[in-house]
């Protein structure tokens, strides 16, 4: 399925809706741009990042990891995403001679088998139907090196505070963005079936992030040491 046409429709809808033009490219990925964006690039360094790594974003969005790792000057990196208008914005963010900002389209990630370190998909699967989330899944074990490694986010069954927007979603009359619900199990199955290694199944609940830094999110959450994505986190490795 290709989910360009939706994800460009929510984009133009928030900029008619938003008073604050300026801030529409951090509200359009949920707000906290420099926060969130430093949290994802922490996991990424949890996981073993090295400065010379290829890291690949996909749904980067408007370049809030790109942004962060460009000022830790990280050395390679290539963003994907269905919104034109996102990837000026984080081309303008992140002027980098090694950075790369491409649109993507249908569920294969076009680069080179072998040649990417890190696979990251935040709040993409989130969105997609199973089997297209398993797509991208296939076509990132073609691309990532032996050793990569895949990180994703993800909402589950398994944990309550995720449940929560499962039930807003029931007693919504109107239509909304669509959430995809996983369990944590399945994620194991994939991995199976993917012939992956977990490296790490965390719901979210628990902050489990390493920080260097207090971080202070726009709803008042404050993390000290620990932080979270506010969903939970998955990552497999390649053997």
């Amino acid at each position: 399925m290709d989910y360009s046409d939706s994800y460009n429709k929510f984009f133009n809808k928030l900029k008619r809706d938003n008073k604050q033009k300026g801030n529409v490219f951090s509200t359009a990925v949920g707000g906290d741009y420099e926060e969130m964006g430093y949290i994802q690039m922490q996991l990424l360094r949890q996981a073993g990042l090295s400065e010379n790594d290829h890291v690949v974003d996909v749904g980067c969005g408007t370049g809030r990891l790109a942004y962060q790792l460009a000022e830790a000057k990280h050395a390679q990196y290539t963003g994907f995403d269905v919104v034109g208008e996102f990837l000026k914005f984080a081309k303008m963010k992140c002027q980098h001679s090694g950075y790369r900002f491409k649109r993507i389209s249908g569920t294969s990630i076009p680069l080179p088998d072998q040649s990417a370190n890190y696979i990251c998909f935040f709040s993409v699967f989130t969105h997609l139907l199973h089997e297209d989330s398993f797509k991208y899944l296939l076509s990132a074990k073609d691309v990532l090196k032996v050793g990569g490694k895949i990180i994703f986010s993800f909402l589950t069954y398994d944990e309550d505070e995720h449940w929560v927007l499962f039930d807003q979603m029931v007693d919504n009359k109107e239509s909304t963005h669509h959430n995809q619900f996983v369990t944590n199990h399945q994620l194991e199955i994939w991995a199976e079936k993917l012939d992956f290694q977990v490296e790490l199944l965390e719901t979210g609940s628990t902050p489990f992030i390493p920080l260097g830094k207090p971080i202070k999110l726009q709803n008042g959450a404050t993390f000290d040491r620990l932080g979270s994505l506010g969903q939970g986190v998955c990552i497999y490795s390649k053997t």
